[in-house]
């Protein structure tokens, strides 16, 4: 590429449609309120994993971000994942796995309404 590439943006560039004018030598948006960005999200660690680290934590007399760094998380998400069993094994007061899923369900279709 002995020449400069020039990608010019028409409106939004999410996602995979960024991976292109990623690669250009310039980036040109046809507009101010353009929304360029790389939205996609991790996929969640498998349930059976994040159950071992819990019964780790839970066993283990280390710190909390040992135990994090061990299994290549963070610390922040190691003490939601020990809330939640928590609160689903009934040792916590809030609203179980299966009711948060049924909460975020019910909003979903309030917002269609």
């Amino acid at each position: 590429m002995d020449k400069p590439w020039i990608a010019t943006l028409f409106g939004n560039c999410l996602g995979g449609g960024l991976e292109l004018p990623l690669a250009c030598h310039f980036r040109l948006a046809a507009y101010d309120g353009a929304k360029i960005g790389l939205p996609e999200l991790p996929k969640p660690y498998p349930k059976e994993f994040r159950d071992d680290v819990v019964a780790v934590a839970r066993k283990v007399q280390a710190p909390l971000s040992q135990i994090a760094k061990d299994f290549g998380i963070s610390e922040g998400c190691l003490h939601n994942w020990l809330k939640n069993t928590d609160i689903d094994d009934g040792r916590r007061d809030g609203p179980t796995g299966a009711e948060r899923v049924q909460l975020r369900e019910l909003k979903k279709r309030n917002r269609l309404l």
